[in-house]
């Protein structure tokens, strides 16, 4: 891993002798994996410079498009004008996916804690404002005044007048 200083060199170096490291690092990638065993994700400009380079050098290479269908059309035309292209499309469809597991979040700590915060609140009545089961740390609870159930970490706004805080784990 490069330090601070040695990546700030790095960045400056001029294009071609970023291409040329590009290009012995794909080299010594495909030696050691061997051609059959390597492949290219591909979607923007990033990984398409990198397909292109790679290409060059190994023009067998496959390429792996992953289309979740919120590809713009542009971009599915865009990945069908290349060869040897394996296009994956998921099992569930993006609608599908936000209403099984919900949203994705900044982080995995943070969707980790959302989920924490679901199943809590599957004991919660929100009816009454009772508990109606012991799953949550009474260390981790503090109930207002005004009925608002607070937990340390992360603030989630509910129904009726309620803030819950994502930081408390059941």
């Amino acid at each position: 891993m490069p330090t601070a200083e040695e990546l700030r060199i790095m960045q400056a170096y001029p294009l071609d002798l970023k291409v040329k490291k590009t290009q012995l690092r794909i080299r010594e990638w495909v030696n050691y994996y061997g051609a059959e065993n390597c492949a290219v994700s591909f979607s923007g400009k990033d990984s398409t410079v990198l397909l292109h380079i790679v290409r060059e050098l190994y023009p067998d290479i496959e390429a792996v498009f992953c289309n979740t269908g919120l590809e713009y059309p542009e971009i599915q035309k865009f990945v069908k004008s290349f060869n040897n292209v394996t296009v994956l499309t998921p099992k569930m469809n993006f609608r599908e996916v936000i209403t099984k597991y919900g949203y994705p979040f900044i982080s995995k700590e943070v969707a980790e804690r959302v989920h924490n915060a679901r199943e809590c609140l599957k004991s919660y009545d929100l009816r009454g404002g009772i508990q109606i089961s012991s799953t949550l740390s009474s260390a981790h609870r503090n109930v207002s005044r005004r009925g608002h159930r607070k937990f340390s970490g992360l603030g989630v706004s509910l129904a009726r007048g309620m803030t819950f805080h994502a930081g408390a784990t059941c």
